[in-house]
Parts: structure tokens; sequence; C-alpha cells
């Protein structure tokens, strides 16, 4: 339910403009509760809803939900707590996959680090998921907006960022390891350097950095087994960022279950991307905005470069530990 999580995400800024974390969170419970197809017939234990029955044996007969979705699902359905309380004590990759369609509508605006922390801890509320989200989300940014022509060169950005607010940075070390001693190694033999200690974000940013093309990163990525729909997803969106929708096989989308939706989706996003900042050009300038009849949607536009507004890493690390944000505040960006 990686993938899963990403299309909420995604389906709730195209249609509200902006993020909306009791929306998102209504939805996540939605897609992947006891209504969805998730609720495999004959194994889940009902008396103690949404865990598996303890006699199923791997992998089922359809979609599973993972640690981190049956600890949400038990804290936001069964004990009915919202943000920031219905997220669960996890620090699996997924948090790095939903938040994707969130770098893409506020890269390089001053909202973004704020949006990326509370859509990471809507599911996984740990300090660790949030280090190792807004390092991913940066090397995103840096793509999008054009301040890294490579997934190399992003990496190695936010590596030098990490290490200027901490030279002793734990999540920096870790992400330099991609670029020095695993750089020669083929993806299954990274994957065995880096299991079971390191974050999993690790692969995929391999995956993205070592691969010659798109479909490279994402089939290489799956033929390698392990956590493959991360590594995949993760891979291929670093490729995207960079390149553009051209990068991505046409056949792959129209053969995707959901390809046509996503790209109708996508298009909505990038309307909304150029509405933020056609308000914030109109706002410096003090002059109203002129949306509505006068705004084309281009569906061909996947990114829009603005003037870059990065992370500053020192801001951070003191306080991820910390409780999240007022709820209150986050309502809405």
């Amino acid at each position: 339910c990686y993938g899963q999580q990403a299309f909420a995400m995604l389906s709730s800024l195209a249609e509200l403009g902006r993020f909306d974390v009791e929306d998102f969170t209504r939805r996540v419970a939605e897609d992947v509760g006891r209504d969805s197809e998730y609720e495999v017939k004959g194994c889940i234990n009902e008396s103690n809803w949404p865990q598996r029955s303890s006699d199923v044996t791997m992998p089922l007969p359809g979609p599973w939900r993972h640690g981190s979705i049956n600890k949400f699902l038990t804290n936001y359905v069964v004990e009915g707590k919202r943000y920031p309380k219905c997220g669960s004590d996890d620090a699996q990759i997924d948090f790095a996959c939903r938040i994707v369609p969130v770098v893409a509508l506020y890269a390089g605006r001053p909202e973004l680090s704020h949006a990326v922390e509370v859509a990471i801890r809507a599911i996984q509320n740990t300090g660790s998921a949030v280090k190792f989200g807004l390092a991913f989300a940066k090397c995103l940014e840096l793509l999008i907006l054009g301040h890294a022509e490579t997934p190399s060169a992003a990496v190695l950005s936010v590596v030098s960022s990490l290490k200027a607010a901490d030279p002793e940075d734990a999540e920096a070390a870790g992400l330099e390891r991609v670029l020095q001693d695993l750089a020669a190694m083929s993806l299954p033999e990274a994957a065995l350097a880096l299991k079971p200690k390191d974050h999993s974000l690790l692969m995929p940013l391999h995956a993205a950095c070592y691969q010659a093309s798109y479909e490279e990163a994402v089939e290489n990525s799956i033929r390698a087994g392990g956590c493959t729909a991360s590594r995949a997803t993760l891979a291929g969106a670093l490729f995207a960022a960079a390149g553009g929708r051209d990068v991505i096989p046409r056949k792959w989308i129209t053969l995707a279950p959901c390809g046509a939706e996503v790209e109708k989706l996508a298009a909505l996003l990038v309307a909304h991307r150029d509405g933020l900042a056609s308000r914030r050009a109109n706002e410096a300038l003090n002059v109203p905005a002129k949306l509505g009849k006068d705004f084309e949607i281009d569906p061909q536009r996947l990114m829009h470069p603005q003037p870059p507004n990065l992370f500053n890493f020192a801001s951070y690390p003191h306080h991820l530990n910390q409780p999240a944000v007022d709820p209150q505040t986050v309502a809405g960006f």
C-alpha cells in the first residue's frame, strides 16, 4: 500500500490545491480500511482489527497492509485519534513515497519543509522518518528546480548541506555511502551491504544514481528483490524529477490500471502549482491574481522552475524528536 498512500496524497492535493492533513488521513483510512480491497477475506483477525490472523501465511491472496498502516488504522479508526496522534511509531520507507506529490506542488516555496514533515508524521510520527524524508524531499526539490542535473548531484548537495549543519550527522553519513563505498556495487550487492542496519532510503538512491535510465532504474530495482515497491517508486521519482515526463515510457502509463487518472490528477497538480507561483508573484508586485478563465492547464508540463527556496538543514535537527506541530496550524497550506 505504498503506492496507495501516494495516490491518496496526489488525489487530495489535486482536488484541494493545497495540503490538508485531515483530508489526506481520511482518504488513507478509507482507501486501505474495512471496505477496501485490503480487507482480504479470511486473513484479518476481527478481534484485533486490522492485524492479520496468526495462522495466515504470506503472501496473501490480495493486497496487504504493512506495519505502519496497521498502526495508523488502529490509531485513526479504532481509537479515533487525529493528527498528530494518529501517526505510528514507525520509520519504514513508505513516508518517502507519499511525499513525492507534496514536493511536486511546493518545491521552491517556504511551506515545503513544514508540509513534508506533517505529511510524514500523519502516518509515521517519528524523528527518523522525518529526517530521512526531508533529505529525500530536498533531493527531489533540487532536481525539480533545476539546481541539480542528476540524482547523484542532488544527493551530493544534500550530503554537503547536512554535514555543514552537523559534521557528525548520521543521515549524511548514510547518504554519503551511496556516493562512496557503494558506488561500484550492483543493486543486489548494495542491498546485502546495507541490510539490516541501514535505512531503506539508501537503496532507491543507489538505484537512481547508478542506472542509465528511468526504465533501468525501475526494472533493475524490482529484479534486485527485497522492498521493490519503495525502491522502484523512489528511483523512478528521482529520474522523472530530473528528466521530466518524457523519461517515463508511454506504454507503462497506458498499462497501469490508474495511469489515465494519475495523468489527469498530475495535470491538476501542475495547474495548482502554477497558481501558487502566480499568486506569489502578484503578491510581490501587489497585483491581483488573474486566474480562472485566463488560466490554462497544460498537462505536458510537469515541472516549472521557480526561484530557489531550499531547506535550511541547520534549522531542523533540534526539533525532529519533539512533538509534532500544533494540528490547528496544519489544516491547510
